[in-house]
């Protein structure tokens, strides 16, 4: 376009491609001064005018900025405008011809690279994703012209609201920016343009900024950008946007296809920054995680794991991609705790609490320790998780303490509610004494004691006394009545079991030498063990290891054994019904008990304690004991021992009424003197009469022990006796049924 000014500014002449620059002023302009018309021009070529028209020296302004008015809406353009001088007379100018060239599109093109440009080289600048944004917003704000006002939400990941992260061009704390946009709110004002652009994932048009965003910025820019574009900014293989970014811009604008790659282009630097951003993050995290010598874990909220860090990866030999995988638990817990812990972690990940569970996880050397496993949420601005920290610690050698500690606590109540013989030793005499000191010297080694002599004569006392001398004292003293326990229960009662190793093993189970570990094991009635179950003891006794059942992994236990019997040993080993090798082992150092016959000088101080000891029970109070009494309890021969005097006492006690304690005679004149003996209950030739009674009467019944015609009839016995003595005898009740064809 050509203009000619004359002098000093005013517009003489202009050509037709200068009527759209001048728009409505067109008919008033020509003849008047050029900044008459145009006052914002001044600043700009006033100063360059005036020195044209006085040196006569040509000169240029390059990019002019000029507001264009087009369909109601001003618009930015950028000229370049040549003055040459006309001469009127020789050495005297009179105006200038000026050549005006757009140079718009130029400019804008160079501001966009530019702003390109400046986001690529302040992206490393970001620490932080708000960061990120308000360096996008510094970088718009030097390029007024494609974003003459901007705003960056950061959009949650439930969809549900946009929260203002940056601002170019607005008021932060305005009605025009409003810091939260609730997609879910019943009448949105802004929500409804970002939630379609979030929804959709596309680019959509605000015709209505005004309406939807309240008032626009003053000044020179109130009449400009009455409209916008909301350009989602979605991270590298997510599919839903992270932010949205709002730009403001005039209606004819909207269309231009150059206008809207330029806006692509810059979402998609800001979404690499972030993501750059949020990668530098996570590494350091990791980093610093990795090095933290506890296991931890990062879960979604449905339990996926997500990531795991190198100290738990070292521990259990997986990789991250294995850890994370469907089966990852399946891998790495044990089979028992699974169930119990997807129930309980299902449960947990529900609410929005810390919650916590103890389990076993595997080791890469297939070794499983106990762990303590405690959640913490991650939650959101709205108390939402977002994602689940897990961590682990050992607790292995806790767990075993708690469960020693429980196996002693429950053989403690069992020996609390047995029926003990009595609380202390008590007596004088020689034969106890001579017990006593052998006790004494036998309870500081380690050695395995056997303890022999007849019922009820304080055997197990005795290995108690020999526990609570010994180093040992401290740790549980565990005893186990071999004769009382069914022989197909004795193996897991003694050794434990693993949950499935047979019908009813629902859970694993220690058993009574992995409790007794550190303590002693007392064996009563060791001549009563099945001859399967002498093979794993003797095993225990040279190797010091046990196997539980269902495994074949080698426990070591260290529990000194001190042993018990009434039976004859040595004519078991000679009937083939218990090993000599075992009675070697158990040998170490016997102890024989005497019986209550042998001590009889004690009497009256066992009775004086029994009496004292009944009569607190009973609420009673005797000031004398009747001297034929104690002469009577004297002169008895006591097959039953020690058991049978308390008793006897016990039953005096209930039963007298006056303050003087005496004993019915006739309790004791059912058992002549003369049926007992000093040696074992059964002397051989007795135990082989017995056997061949019996084997007789099976003969007789073929094979038939309950019934009419039974053999425990036929011995006038119970069932379960007559059971309890074939077993002991080690007779064959089968060989005596006839079978039929």
């Amino acid at each position: 376009m050509i203009i000619h000014w004359g002098w000093p500014d005013l517009l003489v002449l202009y050509n037709d491609a200068f009527i759209p620059l001048i728009g409505d002023k067109h008919p008033k302009a020509l003849g008047r001064p050029l900044f008459e018309s145009w006052p914002e021009l001044r600043p700009a070529i006033e100063s360059t005018m005036e020195n044209v028209l006085t040196t006569g020296q040509a000169a240029v302004s390059n990019d002019l900025l000029h507001f264009y008015r087009r369909g109601g809406y001003l618009e930015e353009r950028y000229y370049t405008v040549s003055f040459n001088p006309i001469e009127l007379e020789a050495g005297k100018v009179g105006g200038s011809l000026s050549l005006v060239d757009n140079t718009t599109d130029r400019v804008v093109a160079e501001r966009r690279l530019r702003t390109l440009r400046d986001l690529v080289a302040r992206s490393d600048d970001a620490k932080e994703i708000e960061e990120a944004c308000r360096i996008a917003g510094d970088v718009f704000g030097k390029n007024r012209y494609d974003l003459p006002f901007a705003l960056l939400y950061a959009v949650d990941k439930d969809l549900e609201r946009a929260k203002l992260a940056a601002c170019v061009g607005l008021d932060p704390g305005g009605t025009a920016s409003p810091q939260i946009v609730d997609f879910t709110a019943p009448e949105p004002r802004a929500a409804w343009p970002l939630a379609r652009a979030v929804n959709t994932n596309s680019v959509q048009q605000v015709d209505d900024l005004e309406e939807k965003f309240g008032p626009l910025p003053g000044g020179q820019w109130n009449e400009s950008p009455q409209c916008g574009l909301v350009v989602p900014i979605t991270l590298v293989n997510y599919k839903v946007p992270a932010a949205l970014l709002i730009a403001g811009i005039s209606p004819r604008r909207t269309a231009d296809r150059a206008y809207r790659d330029f806006l692509d282009s810059v979402a998609k630097l800001i979404s690499a920054t972030i993501m750059r951003v949020m990668a530098d993050n996570a590494l350091a995290i990791r980093q610093i995680v990795d090095v933290i010598p506890q296991m931890i874990g990062v879960l979604s909220t449905d339990g996926t794991v997500l990531y795991a860090n190198q100290t738990m990866l070292d521990y259990t030999g997986l990789t991250i991609e294995e850890t994370m995988s469907p089966d990852s638990s399946a891998r790495s817990f044990h089979q028992e705790d699974v169930a119990r812990l997807q129930d309980e972690r299902r449960k947990g990940l529900l609410g929005v609490a810390p919650f916590k569970n103890e389990q076993r996880i595997r080791r890469k050397d297939g070794q499983y320790r106990w762990f303590l496993i405690q959640y913490n949420p991650l939650l959101d601005d709205r108390g939402r998780v977002i994602r689940w920290y897990a961590t682990a610690t050992d607790i292995d050698d806790r767990v075993r303490v708690e469960e020693r500690t429980r196996n002693e606590n429950v053989a403690l109540r069992e020996q609390i509610d047995r029926d003990s013989m009595f609380e202390d030793i008590v007596g004088s005499s020689k034969a106890l004494s001579k017990i006593l000191h052998q006790v004494d010297k036998v309870a500081r080694s380690d050695s395995t004691v056997l303890i022999l002599g007849e019922t009820g004569t304080g055997k197990e006392l005795i290995a108690r006394a020999i526990h609570k001398r010994s180093m040992r004292a401290g740790r549980a003293f565990i005893a186990v009545n071999c004769a009382a326990i069914p022989p197909s229960l004795i193996a897991s009662e003694l050794f434990g079991h693993e949950k499935g190793a047979f019908t009813g093993a629902t859970q694993r189970r220690l058993g009574r030498f992995e409790s007794a570990n550190g303590g002693t094991i007392f064996l009563d009635e060791v001549g009563d063990v099945p001859p399967e179950i002498q093979v794993a003891l003797l095993r225990v006794l040279q190797e010091r290891e046990i196997e539980r059942i269902g495994s074949d992994k080698p426990i070591p236990v260290d529990a000194r054994v001190v042993a018990a019997t009434h039976r004859n040993l040595d004519l078991l080993v000679a009937e083939g019904k218990f090993r000599q090798d075992l009675l070697y082992r158990l040998h170490v150092v016997p102890i024989e008990m005497p019986s209550l016959r042998e001590r009889a000088a004690d009497i009256p101080l066992l009775v004086e304690y029994f009496i004292d000891r009944f009569a607190k029970k009973a609420g009673k109070k005797f000031r004398t004991i009747d001297k034929r009494t104690v002469k009577l309890l004297q002169a008895y021969n006591w097959p039953g021992n020690v058991r049978e005097l308390q008793n006897v006492i016990e039953r005096a006690v209930i039963l007298s009424d006056g303050d003087s304690f005496s004993v019915d005679e006739t309790w004791l004149k059912r058992k002549p003197h003369h049926i007992a003996s000093s040696t074992v209950a059964f002397s051989g030739a007795l135990l082989r009469q017995e056997k061949e009674m019996i084997e007789a009467a099976l003969a007789e019944s073929r094979g038939r022990i309950s019934g009419p015609t039974g053999a425990a009839a036929k011995l006038e016995l119970p069932r379960a006796t007559l059971e309890a003595k074939i077993k002991r005898l080690g007779i064959d009740k089968y060989q005596f049924k006839v079978s039929t064809v």
